[in-house]
């Protein structure tokens, strides 16, 4: 009920509450249930918080979304899906302040434990916006080791 009131009727009286309510049944039938279902629910859960970010993105219902969307997405360590994140939500969202700083040290820990990964390269690329710096710890073949400066 939640999810038809979300899609279909998102200025009705309760769609927010109910889509609030959904996101959380969701989240207890991943938590309680077999891998197929969950998997299931996961997917559904993933459709969902989407809806709820893109439908009400200045609104703390649009920041709750972006959260567990976030929190999926590290939760399987894809370092894509939490750069897609955080390019995404509009500048004024309720939830990019508390986003970029969750998804900066997530992607800092990808870096250092995946760097030679294309999503980890990207994941590089997209730190000085989160303004995280990224120094690489070893140098390249045939290069010279720098420095390090404080």
């Amino acid at each position: 009920l939640g999810v038809l009131l979300v899609e279909q009727y998102p200025n009705a009286m309760g769609s927010r509450q109910a889509g609030m309510i959904a996101l959380a049944s969701l989240q207890q039938v991943i938590r309680t249930s077999d891998a197929a279902s969950a998997k299931a629910a996961k997917a559904r859960l993933d459709a969902l918080a989407r809806s709820i970010a893109k439908i009400w993105p200045t609104e703390k219902e649009g920041a709750d979304a972006l959260g567990i969307l976030l929190t999926t997405a590290m939760e399987s360590r894809n370092p894509q899906a939490v750069i897609d994140l955080v390019d995404s939500p509009p500048a004024k969202a309720a939830g990019r302040p508390l986003l970029l700083g969750r998804a900066g040290p997530f992607l800092w820990r990808e870096v250092l434990e995946q760097g030679k990964l294309a999503a980890a390269g990207a994941a590089r690329d997209i730190l000085p916006r989160l303004g995280m710096g990224f120094k690489p710890i070893a140098p390249a073949p045939g290069k010279p080791a720098e420095k390090a400066t404080s």
